[in-house]
This record gives C-alpha cells, structure tokens and sequence, in this order.
C-alpha cells in the first residue's frame, strides 16, 4: 500500500469524498486527514502520529547513512591497520556496519520523532486557506478509481500524488 495526498477545497467537500471512498471499500483506519488550526476536522480522522512527524523517513534515512558511514570506517581501519587486525578485516567491516546502522536508525528515530512532516509542509498555505487535506492508504488499483471519479467530477477533490515513505535529503 501506499500514502496517497488529497486536497478537499473545504471540509463539506472532504467529508463528501471520504464517505465516497469509504463505500468503495477503502476502511476508516486507511483514511486521515489534516487542516488548519482554525479548521475543524469533525467526523474526519485526523493524522496519526507516525504521519504528522518525520520518524519513518528519518529512520530509513539514518540506517542507510549510518550503515555507509561505517562501511567507511571500517575499510578504513582494516586498510590502515596493521596486519594482525587486516586479517579479520571482513568481520570488522560488517560489524562497523551493522553498528552505524543501528547508531544512524537510533539518533534518527529521535530527532525524527520531534520534526513535524517535512513533505506535508508543501501544503501548509493550502490548509491556511481553508481547504483540507486526506492522506489515504491505498492499493494501487483503488488509486486509479479514485482518479477516475475525480476526472468525471464525482469527487471533488484534486490529487497531489503520493507521500514518500523516504524524501529526498534537502
């Protein structure tokens, strides 16, 4: 599955969609939505925790960074040390590996949990302008329908593609 972003121009209009949505299968856990502070949601669910911060994305990122930061390390301290240690040169690699992994997901997790949604920052001044937004778990089949209602007008709501699970590094 995954995350796709709606904007609704007003919470009628959203409340609306996801009613549609909802009776083409699409389960209630499947569906949040956000809006401004002056913007009530209603009956609407709105993000859960793991969608309003960067937590998930930081954690991906900081295992992959961790992970290549001691691979460095590693061939490092096999290149340059002396011939004892070279010959468990390999063991050394993958453990400082494996250990900046695991240092890189652990610090990342942390400051991840504490930064707000990078890729939904986009669409603060649309939220600040009253429309709302739905981020919804889908299969890819069931994006196409909805793409199809929103083309015959059944929907109105307008796609904004998808939240990546990791964003690009800015």
């Amino acid at each position: 599955m995954k995350k796709y972003i709606y904007i609704a121009p007003d919470l009628d209009s959203a409340e609306q969609a996801v009613s549609t949505i909802k009776g083409l299968g699409v389960e209630e856990d499947h569906i949040s939505a956000a809006a401004s502070e002056k913007t009530t949601l209603g009956s609407l669910p709105s993000l859960d925790y793991l969608e309003q911060n960067d937590a998930v994305p930081a954690i991906k990122r900081g295992a992959g960074i961790g992970a290549a930061t001691g691979l460095l390390v590693g061939l490092t301290a096999a290149v340059v040390a002396p011939a004892g240690l070279a010959i468990g040169g390999a063991g050394l690699v993958a453990t400082s590996s494996i250990a900046g992994a695991s240092f890189g997901t652990f610090v990342s997790a942390i400051v991840g949990s504490s930064v707000p949604n990078s890729q939904l920052d986009d669409f603060q001044t649309q939220l600040n302008n009253g429309k709302v937004l739905l981020v919804i778990d889908l299969e890819e089949d069931m994006a196409e329908k909805i793409e199809q209602m929103i083309g015959l007008s059944r929907l109105d709501i307008r796609s904004e593609g998808e939240l990546d699970a990791v964003p690009p590094i800015t």
